[in-house]
């Protein structure tokens, strides 16, 4: 592996993924955005992807308690862990912290 696997999703380390890996990664982007660090931790590679494996997946009151509850609901939704239930990017775009912002913005 070349990189880091902080974006890689769990079930790509198993190598039975599908496009909804990229859905997780658009999530730990958004997280790393809005808070400035990686939602899964480690000192090494290999403590990363065992982080993303276990799925302990946290939001902090200290940077967390700044934004919405849509807004980490929506980053919880990108960072759902099993795959099968992990939305697509059309289901992404009708959340409601998606649309509310969108609406907001347009106007």
């Amino acid at each position: 592996m070349i990189g880091t696997p902080y974006y890689i999703a769990p079930e790509v380390f198993t190598g039975k993924h599908t496009s909804k890996c990229d859905i997780w990664s658009i999530g730990v982007i958004l997280y790393i955005l809005l808070c400035g660090d990686a939602p899964f931790q480690g000192t090494d590679n290999d403590k990363i992807e065992k982080s993303i494996i276990k799925g302990d997946l946290r939001f902090d009151e200290g940077c967390w308690g700044n934004y919405s509850k849509e807004a980490v609901e929506f980053i919880k939704f990108l960072l759902t862990y099993d795959q099968h239930k992990r939305p697509t990017a059309a289901e992404c775009l009708k959340h409601s912290w998606i649309t509310t912002w969108a609406s907001t913005k347009a106007n």
